[in-house]
């Protein structure tokens, strides 16, 4: 199923993998990650105000897309944004016991993120950062539904959701009600 979601997001975002920079964002971001592969650190040799791992990934993506960068980051948000609606497909099944309305929960998610006011095709922190805050969230709910709800079951959620910090400072607002 998780490959199925994956699947369907590149399917999506296929017209968008290489077409031009959609907004200021993702050049930035694809700066910072040619910095990072050339040996600079990031906030020492170069600054910008979003936490590092965005630009992380983005170095990342470039050293299997030397060619077309962006394509290499537009592949990584359909991967991410196809995890992400694998976790609400989780979450949904857990929380209402349906496979069918968590498989609809995820296609739903997997076209809503696309809309043009949540930053639509454009590789950008919030289609990142959503797959570790839902994430913790499926690692909490899995286990109360085992019963073992444990200090590495929060410790490992807790995670989660720092990486999603390191990629948005938004996420604490998703740590609050936790």
């Amino acid at each position: 199923i998780l490959t199925g979601f994956i699947l369907l997001n590149l399917l999506i975002r296929w017209i968008s993998i290489w077409g031009p920079p959609l907004d200021d964002d993702e050049g930035i971001y694809l700066l910072m990650g040619r910095f990072i592969l050339e040996g600079h650190l990031p906030y020492v040799h170069y600054w910008d105000h979003q936490p590092p791992l965005i630009y992380y990934l983005s170095a990342f993506a470039q050293l299997f897309s030397q060619e077309n960068a962006l394509a290499g980051v537009r592949i990584i948000a359909a991967v991410f944004t196809g995890t992400t609606a694998w976790i609400l497909f989780c979450l949904y099944r857990i929380l209402f016991h349906s496979f069918f309305y968590g498989i609809l929960c995820g296609v739903v998610y997997s076209l809503w993120i696309y809309s043009p006011g949540l930053g639509g095709w454009a590789y950008n922190n919030e289609i990142l950062f959503n797959v570790f805050t839902s994430g913790s969230l499926l690692i909490l709910f899995q286990s109360i539904q085992n019963r073992f709800l444990g200090q590495k079951t929060v410790f490992i959620a807790g995670l989660c959701m720092g990486m999603g910090f390191l990629t948005k400072q938004n996420v604490i607002f998703d740590c609050l009600p936790f």
